[in-house]
C-alpha cells in the first residue's frame, strides 16, 4: 500500500525531506531502495540517516503490505510485532504471554 512517508512511525520532517531529495516519496519506493543491507548502506551515505533507523523504517512498510494491517499497525506495535519475521514465526512466542494476561 503507498502511503506518504510521514505515516511512519519515529520518521520526522527532517527524515522525510532528505528522503525526497533522492527520490523516495511513499512507503512502497523506500521498501524498495532500501530492503538490502547494501542498499540501506548506500542510502544512509546518500541522506545522513542511519542504517538502523533505515531498517526500523524498511519493516514498518513490510508491515503495511499485509492487506489491511494499516489500521492494525498501532496495536501490533505494541504487541511486540516490529516486522515481517516477527509476524511470521516468533510472534507467538512474543504475543502468547500477552494475550494470556
Amino acid at each position: 500500500m503507498y502511503r506518504t512517508l510521514e505515516y511512519l512511525n519515529g520518521m520526522s520532517d527532517s527524515d522525510v525531506q532528505r528522503l525526497r531529495a533522492v527520490g523516495i516519496r511513499h512507503t512502497n519506493q523506500l521498501l524498495h531502495r532500501a530492503s538490502l543491507d547494501i542498499d540501506r548502506n548506500r542510502l544512509s551515505k546518500k541522506t545522513g540517516i542511519s542504517k538502523d533507523r533505515l531498517l526500523e523504517f524498511v519493516h514498518q512498510c513490510t508491515l503495511l503490505e499485509v492487506s489491511g494491517m494499516d489500521r492494525w499497525i498501532p496495536l501490533v506495535r505494541r504487541l511486540g510485532i516490529n516486522s515481517m519475521e516477527d509476524l511470521r514465526g516468533s510472534w507467538k512466542q512474543s504475543v502468547s504471554p500477552v494475550l494470556q494476561a
